[in-house]
């Protein structure tokens, strides 16, 4: 039986711990048997315990990986160094890749990370990680996992879609500039929808998340009550190995907040349309687990969601906006789409958590078992 330790830094009141105490538990839906796991919560203890070197296996969780994006990371970054002699298997999950790549990149190498869980295709990664690109033995989960929780919330929330008194809802996050253009098109679709259909036969319900949005208990009962969600793909368009386009962003607001996100772009030189990091947002899962019909800009959404099959697609340009009300009061077209969504990402068991665990006990027993306890060596000559 594999020993797992999962190293996380969750503050109890922080308004994510939910999610983040989720994401860390994936593991104790790995098959009964094999394997055995602990917790350290940095945020509670962060005192290190000389037995967290007896493990076979320590998942670093984004939680820790976030300190990367602190004002004091040199400083807590010193409290990983008990990993420089551990001699098990370090895996790493981190959150939003794009942000402090290059502090990821020298810690996975500093450390001797081994496994990456990553939401990001090969080529996206050759970006992120030009140092451990090719020694990293990557696990992709493009799709959020899907929790035992979300799944039983979801459906006590659910209503029947001819009770739905909403038919389409939006809830963009508000993303900091940095995030770049494809940070922004999520609150930009939703204001063009707003003026496009605002005279439309439409119930529309469209606002900032964060207006009403502070728990999965609120947000499932937004999904079901509505019958489609209006999206696109999340991600950024940005690149930020070491901090400098945040401080840039931050600089140019500083001197005039008033500045737009376009004007800000117009300074930067590109910077904040040159790359493509694109994927499925936990909010496309969310509505398929509420039965409630993606509206989305066309995209490849990682391969995983498929145009007319798994969702509604819409023109880059909006253009087909108008069209929406006449999709929307289609029942027949809701239903076969959300239950399609539905049977390809849910019931098929292929993004929930244990399939997740399932794949890392896998990759730990077949290519890494035989060597724990030894000293882990990468040849950067190669």
């Amino acid at each position: 039986m594999l020993t797992v330790l999962v190293l996380a830094d969750i503050a109890p009141h922080a308004a994510d711990a939910s999610v983040q105490i989720e994401q860390a538990r994936f593991l104790e839906s790995a098959p009964h048997g094999s394997i055995h796991v602990a917790y350290a919560n940095l945020a509670t203890e962060p005192t290190v315990n000389p037995r967290w070197l007896e493990y076979d296996v320590v998942v670093l969780h984004g939680s820790v990986l976030d300190w990367r994006l602190r004002h004091d990371y040199a400083v807590r970054v010193r409290t990983l160094d008990w990993l420089l002699r551990y001699t098990g298997v370090l895996v790493a999950m981190p959150h939003r890749e794009h942000l402090g790549a290059h502090l990821l990149d020298e810690l996975f190498w500093r450390a001797r990370v081994q496994i990456l869980i990553s939401r990001y295709s090969t080529q996206q990664r050759m970006s992120l990680y030009p140092s451990m690109h090719g020694r990293l033995y990557v696990i992709e989960a493009p799709v959020p996992v899907l929790s035992r929780d979300r799944v039983t919330v979801a459906q006590q929330l659910q209503r029947p879609l001819a009770s739905r008194s909403v038919d389409l809802l939006s809830r963009p996050r508000q993303r900091p500039f940095w995030f770049g253009a494809l940070g922004q098109r999520g609150s930009a679709l939703a204001s063009a929808a707003a003026e496009t259909l605002s005279s439309s036969t439409l119930r529309l319900d469209i606002a900032p998340r964060e207006r009403d949005v502070r728990g999965l208990g609120e947000w499932y009962a937004l999904l079901g009550n509505a019958r489609a969600l209006l999206s696109c793909e999340s991600g950024s368009s940005a690149l930020d190995r070491g901090g400098d386009v945040v401080h840039l962003v931050q600089a140019l607001l500083a001197d005039t907040p008033e500045r737009s996100f376009d004007e800000v772009s117009s300074l930067m030189d590109g910077a904040l349309a040159r790359h493509a990091f694109a994927t499925l947002s936990t909010s496309h899962l969310d509505a398929v687990l509420a039965r409630t019909l993606l509206v989305l800009i066309d995209g490849e959404y990682a391969g995983v969601l498929e145009p007319w099959i798994h969702y509604l697609p819409l023109k880059h340009d909006l253009s087909d906006l108008g069209t929406l009300p006449a999709l929307l009061a289609d029942d027949a077209l809701i239903e076969r789409i959300t239950a399609r969504a539905y049977n390809d990402l849910v019931t098929s068991g292929g993004y929930d958590q244990a399939q997740l665990a399932r794949r890392l006990v896998d990759v730990v027993e077949f290519h890494y078992r035989a060597r724990i306890g030894q000293p882990v060596r990468f040849n950067f000559a190669a």
